[in-house]
């Protein structure tokens, strides 16, 4: 068995390849996929990157700070993203040293900021940084292992949608729930977050990825009675959100709209947008021209067919049916 072949994406290839009379083949330990109809129309897939996207589209939506830039010259409203290089690369963008160019970001954001990979994906290597010294460690650590990092100002997020963007169209939208924990008005936090623990609300995996992502003073503070406390930065579902479909009333219309707006001024055919809400609004926070529902498709049997009924919308814009 190949090393990929237990892959949502490849099953639901397959599947769909039998339904609709297409071949399937794979190579690269099932991480390359194509598709090719009866007509010899053919579809390539990387990874979870299908060949819909332009590869100068691809690559300019892998990038967290050329994606908010743009959406921001174009009037969309987007969390704003500024780029720190690698050192060895600093002249090439007219940044003399990553001290500097926090120091311009801190005093244009101020604190807290966010210090994330600028190529990054799932939500890893994330960072809060509250101060000058957090800010650092989360640079250093990025920048051994990326080009750049994304510099950006903290949002105390309410809610952040997954909109998925198919030619124009937007055929699921979902909200991701972090997990918490309810104040009871004499516990500090870690209290409650083990007593969850205890009981099995909340996963082990999901407290290391909250505590290796926050502010340990946090843990001391006690929540109000009845005061919901998110755990983590993250709303990615590997962190331990839940989805929740999003599929009636003016909700769906509005972030309909914002996302469509986005995929088009990137020229994005098939792609996913994260929009999130704070005190600052309704902004689209990035948008993803690989588009991964591994996650998603494992939550249970109709979100399994939700998913391939998206993956199948995008192959049947090249693909005969």
């Amino acid at each position: 068995m190949s090393a990929n072949s237990g892959r949502a994406l490849v099953a639901m290839c397959r599947s769909l390849a039998q339904r609709h009379r297409w071949t399937v083949s794979t190579s690269g330990a099932d991480w390359v996929v194509r598709i090719e109809d009866r007509a010899g129309h053919r579809v390539g897939i990387y990874g979870y990157s299908f060949d819909l996207n332009p590869a100068a589209v691809a690559l300019i939506c892998d990038d967290k700070v050329a994606t908010a830039q743009l959406l921001a010259a174009a009037g969309v409203a987007a969390v704003p993203h500024e780029l720190v290089i690698a050192p060895e690369f600093g002249r090439w963008v007219g940044q003399s040293s990553v001290g500097r160019r926090t120091d311009e970001l801190t005093g244009q954001f101020g604190w807290p900021l966010v210090v994330k990979p600028n190529d990054g994906t799932g939500g890893a290597d994330v960072y809060r940084a509250a101060d000058r010294g957090a800010a650092e460690v989360a640079l250093s650590s990025i920048l051994t292992r990326h080009r750049g990092a994304a510099l950006g100002p903290w949002r105390e997020v309410t809610a952040e949608h997954r909109v998925l963007v198919v030619d124009g169209s937007t055929p699921l939208i979902y909200r991701k729930d972090r997990p918490s924990v309810t104040g009871d008005g004499a516990s500090a936090v870690i209290e409650l977050v083990s007593a969850a623990v205890v009981a099995g609300g909340i996963g082990p995996d999901t407290v290391r990825d909250w505590m290796d992502t926050h502010d340990p003073s946090l843990l001391r503070r006690v929540p109000a009675d009845g005061e919901l406390v998110h755990l983590g930065l993250r709303h990615n579902l590997g962190a331990g959100s839940i989805p929740t479909l999003v599929d009636d009333g003016p909700l769906v219309d509005e972030l309909s709209r914002l996302a469509l707006l986005a995929a088009a001024e990137l020229g994005a055919v098939f792609c996913s947008v994260d929009v999130v809400d704070s005190e600052a609004g309704r902004e689209v926070l990035e948008v993803n021209s690989g588009v991964m529902l591994e996650r998603l498709a494992t939550e249970s049997p109709a979100w399994w067919h939700r998913a391939e009924a998206v993956y199948e919308s995008a192959l049947l814009l090249a693909l005969d049916p």
